[in-house]
């Protein structure tokens, strides 16, 4: 393997995982995406959900490609127990869905608590202090409200969506127009639904 699992979208002894959506197109960045597999199959209604690990970007980066979503949790929330330790201070399992409904649902029953923390750095600590999964609100799905961001305030990235020239952030946009446009529409669905 190579390091940070960098190589996700290698071809292996069976060949890789190619988008269900589009098989000109890979499901993650190149140097991304170990959890690829997960992702490709929930995409492609192989499974109801999937579960990868991440360490740097493993399930967001094929959750982005494949209309998905993934949840990273923080430490302590969701058990890491027998979790390959690739880098164990910043390894997590992370969930993969078609809807945020569905991701509800898998965080209802993955978020337990779990008494055994051999082999989790951050729950073996002492140091920190870290969130435990008992103390979470329990239904989430009361989550899933259609007036659940009214007032909620959110960040755009201007410096990757807007024009930055002759201003003190000059730097050239790295997104295309077309990821521009998917920015735009998003900012637009989340204010229509109260976002500010």
């Amino acid at each position: 393997m190579p390091p940070m699992a960098a190589g996700g979208m290698q071809r292996g002894v069976y060949g890789r995982a190619e988008s269900p959506y589009n098989m000109e197109y890979l499901t993650a960045a190149f140097s991304s995406g170990s959890s690829n597999g997960a992702a490709t199959s929930t995409a492609a209604s192989f499974a109801a959900f999937g579960l990868g690990s991440e360490t740097v970007s493993s399930g967001r980066s094929p959750a982005s490609n494949n209309g998905l979503v993934c949840h990273t949790p923080s430490r302590g929330v969701i058990s890491r127990r027998g979790l390959w330790p690739l880098y164990v201070t910043c390894d997590v399992v992370v969930p993969l869905t078609r809807t945020v409904k569905d991701m509800l649902a898998v965080l209802e029953v993955i978020t337990q608590p779990d008494p055994e923390t051999i082999g989790d750095f951050w729950r073996d600590q002492c140091t920190v202090t870290l969130p435990k999964a008992s103390n979470l609100e329990g239904d989430l799905s009361r989550l899933y409200d259609a007036h659940s961001l009214r007032g909620k305030r959110l960040a755009v990235p201007k410096m990757y969506t807007e024009d930055r020239s002759g201003t003190s952030i000059s730097k050239a946009r790295f997104g295309s127009e077309g990821v521009k446009k998917v920015w735009a529409q998003a900012q637009s669905d989340l204010t229509s639904s109260g976002a500010i």
